[in-house]
């Protein structure tokens, strides 16, 4: 029984570290940053947040996707209520680390909220509102991370997490066509006369090279003079460099399929920065 019981559990947590390594490769690589225990707890976290993004590209309106993420909000009620959660795998991983490294409320609560946004199928008026948006849906995520690694999270920490969701949100651009949603400022695609609907059917359109490059000087500017102490988000940083090099070498063409090839100097980067 001991056996099986040691089975059953490895099992649950290599779920969550499977789904993210499928789906959210970059943070799967963060995950290795942590000891064993902080693995499986950062994997867990990461596997939330991956059920929670993915809440608008599964539901066919809005009502439907509330309803999603109050079950979310229920879950986190009993784990937090010390009382039993629903049975799901990655409920069981989030609650170990929840107690464990014992995790704010709050946080999680900021990260269900930014996702609401997503169902409005609005673009932010500008680039602070894309920031805000970010300041829901990732810097949360990054509070949690560092809390579960020991470490203290602090402004920098939030520069850090803005860039990396910033080339992010770009390099994702495609996928949220195929989608029909479009987080670009409002205004740059109006200064650029980019129309959503073109970059749904066409793919790349006239402007939308220059509203990239626009975000992508935000990111930059986040990114480049911040200093950190911090192994997890120096590979953020590092990470966020890479992509935002390969950006201004594709010309700001977020369709170019090369744009998130990973090579060889990416994993070097990653080695270096996650040991110093």
């Amino acid at each position: 029984m001991k056996k099986r019981s040691y089975i059953m559990e490895n099992t649950t947590k290599n779920y969550c570290r499977d789904l993210v390594r499928e789906h959210d490769k970059d943070r799967f690589l963060l995950g290795l940053i942590g000891n064993k225990d902080q693995r499986d707890a950062l994997w867990a976290l990461f596997a939330f947040h991956h059920e929670i993004a993915k809440t608008r590209e599964i539901v066919s309106d809005t009502t439907i996707g509330l309803i999603r993420l109050q079950w979310w909000r229920d879950a986190l009620d009993k784990i937090y209520a010390d009382e039993k959660p629903p049975k799901n795998v990655i409920v069981e991983n989030l609650r170990d680390a929840i107690k464990v490294y014992d995790l704010p409320r709050a946080d999680f609560d900021d990260l269900l909220y930014g996702r609401e946004f997503d169902l409005e199928d609005a673009a932010p008026a500008d680039i602070d509102g894309l920031v805000k948006y970010i300041d829901h849906v990732s810097v949360p995520l990054t509070k949690l991370c560092l809390r579960i690694l020991g470490e203290d999270f602090c402004e920098n920490a939030r520069d850090v997490s803005r860039a990396f969701s910033l080339a992010g949100l770009l390099r994702a651009i495609p996928f949220y066509a195929s989608h029909h949603r479009c987080y670009l400022p409002q205004n740059l695609l109006e200064h650029h006369d980019i129309d959503p609907e073109m970059i749904y059917r066409n793919g790349p359109v006239t402007g939308l090279k220059l509203a990239v490059q626009d975000i992508a000087t935000h990111g930059h500017a986040y990114n480049q003079d911040t200093q950190v102490n911090s192994r997890y988000l120096k590979v953020m940083k590092y990470m966020t460099r890479y992509y935002l090099k390969r950006l201004y070498r594709m010309e700001y063409d977020v369709f170019d399929a090369r744009l998130n090839h990973k090579t060889p100097l990416f994993y070097l980067w990653f080695m270096f920065a996650s040991r110093f």
